[in-house]
């Protein structure tokens, strides 16, 4: 089905419309710095493991849950102090 004119015309002015809205948001978005966004490294090799492989580790009794949000925690407080 072929669009008419004026659909195709409105798609266009859509499209415009939304392009000046994504330029005018990226140039008033704030900016992160340079130096000051960098995280420390994780330490906790549990953080690096997926949520699924961490749910096996639990019902195996590799790890306990209380590992598991411990590590978490000490991650928030370690990037957001």
């Amino acid at each position: 089905m072929a669009l008419t004119r004026f659909e195709w015309f409105l798609s266009w002015v859509l499209r415009a419309c939304m392009g000046l809205l994504f330029a005018l948001f990226h140039l008033l978005a704030p900016r992160q710095s340079d130096g000051s966004a960098k995280l420390p490294p994780v330490t906790n090799p549990l953080l690096m493991i997926s949520a699924t492989q961490l749910a096996k580790k639990i019902r195996r009794k590799e790890v306990t849950s209380v590992e598991v949000v411990q590590a978490y925690i000490d991650r928030i407080q370690e990037v957001n102090p």
